[in-house]
């Protein structure tokens, strides 16, 4: 009988354990109690490193809903626990991340996505729900901030 034991290249094996503790290490530091609470809007905006990617593929009447420091949890192309930047729109979802020196933008657009949301003791999983797939992503758990801003938007399209 033969075993079969996949190839798996070096580096995913002995940098993911490290990715995880430093996406924990990242997103702990938001359990922290603070003087100031943030808003909801504190969060709605997207650092200079990001904006210009965002810029190049986004519609032109494209709108900011919500958008965070993030890490990858299952998404396409893209290794576990890799650092980014998620962006909601009211148009679609993005994930922006750097990999070895350039920049990787990975974005669905379309009919907004239905997300479930999953609090853990540091973390949160957020799951986005496309058509033909499942995007996931680990942000801080600081889940009145997300619901919030993205309820407050569906009221506003509700009205119309």
């Amino acid at each position: 009988m033969e075993i079969l034991v996949p190839i798996v290249p070096m580096k995913i094996t002995l940098f993911r354990p490290v990715r995880y503790i430093r996406m924990l290490i990242k997103l702990s530091r938001y359990l922290l109690p603070t003087r100031k609470r943030e808003r909801p809007s504190a969060f709605s905006f997207i650092p200079k490193v990001w904006q210009e990617n965002w810029d190049n593929v986004r519609e032109e009447d494209e709108k900011l809903l919500w958008s965070s420091l993030a890490f990858s949890g299952n998404l396409p192309s893209l290794e576990p626990y890799v650092e980014g930047w998620l962006i909601v729109s009211n148009r679609g979802v993005y994930f922006a991340c750097k990999l070895t020196h350039r920049t990787k933008l990975l974005f669905r657009r379309g009919n907004p996505p239905i997300w479930r949301w999953n609090n853990g003791k540091v973390t949160a999983l957020v799951s986005f729900l496309f058509e033909e797939e499942e995007w996931q992503v680990f942000l801080p758990r600081r889940e009145e901030l997300f619901r919030s801003r993205l309820f407050l938007f569906e009221a506003r399209e509700n009205r119309s």
